[in-house]
């Protein structure tokens, strides 16, 4: 192999935790929604957006975040090509009285505002951008919803791709926040070589907080919710802080955790870079 590849390859893996460390932390996978399974019922897939507590840091501080399906990152959802995804997307967010918001005529509409205003973008997917598909101009207020419907179709390339929030405004507030999701369409019947189809399966979501550019951003938008828990990580401080800057990306939620696998098998990762 290139010295220089491998030695990517190796930075890579090590910046996420996947090499050996002093870290406790063992590497866990979101839950995974199976789409077909849950629309074959009659039901729709339930997003909710709303505020999570969150420890990245295996006995360091927590604080709290806003994320997607109640977990940080959001569950996987999978789906095969043909269906068509409905998901019931709800804002359990609550409006903040401080928040700058984009109705407001003295507040210019190419700034950091409506903290608590949401909605969803399928990034990487091909489906329409025609509601009730992925149209990023939606706004989901707080306290309402709103049900997507997208088809996925029959020869849509399967693969790795993602939902996160995307209300123009607040969007680096809610992703550079953690509220990111994987979406997989799944492999067709003899779509791979045998022995990758049967390989153990890893999804790893990596997400990269920024604390003092959040922070910053959460103080523009009037934010005063998430800025005084970003505060916080600066007061009590976080491992590694000096070197980082209060900088630090997590794997599946998880800073630095560690991944145990076997020699001589094949395995499968599938990376999203959610950042």
């Amino acid at each position: 192999m290139n010295m220089k590849r491998s030695s990517y390859i190796f930075f890579l893996l090590l910046a996420c935790g996947l090499v050996p460390s002093s870290s406790t932390t063992i590497f866990e996978e979101p839950d995974v929604w199976d789409a077909d399974e849950i629309l074959s019922k009659g039901d729709a897939v339930e997003l909710v957006l709303d505020w999570l507590e969150v420890q990245p840091f295996p006995g360091g501080p927590s604080f709290e975040t806003r994320a997607l399906g109640g977990s940080f990152p959001g569950p996987t959802i999978t789906i095969s090509a043909g269906v068509t995804l409905n998901i019931k997307f709800r804002n359990n967010l609550k409006r903040q009285n401080s928040a700058k918001r984009a109705s407001d005529a003295a507040v210019y509409r190419n700034q950091f505002q409506d903290p608590d205003v949401g909605n969803l973008h399928f990034h990487g997917a091909h489906v329409t951008s025609v509601l009730p598909g992925d149209d990023t101009t939606m706004a989901v207020e707080p306290g309402d919803s709103y049900d997507y419907l997208l088809p996925f179709m029959d020869r849509h390339m399967p693969g790795i791709h993602w939902i996160h929030s995307h209300h123009h405004g607040s969007t680096s507030l809610h992703l550079g926040g953690g509220a990111a999701m994987a979406l997989i369409v799944k492999d067709p019947p003899g779509f791979l070589p045998q022995q990758i189809a049967d390989a153990e399966e890893a999804v790893m979501v990596l997400q990269d907080i920024d604390v003092r550019e959040q922070l910053y951003t959460a103080s523009r938008a009037g934010d005063d919710k998430y800025a005084a828990n970003l505060q916080k990580l600066l007061d009590v401080g976080i491992p590694g802080a000096d070197e980082s800057n209060y900088r630090f990306v997590t794997v599946n939620g998880q800073h630095q955790p560690t991944l145990n696998t076997k020699t001589g098998t094949w395995t499968r990762w599938r990376i999203l870079y959610a950042g």
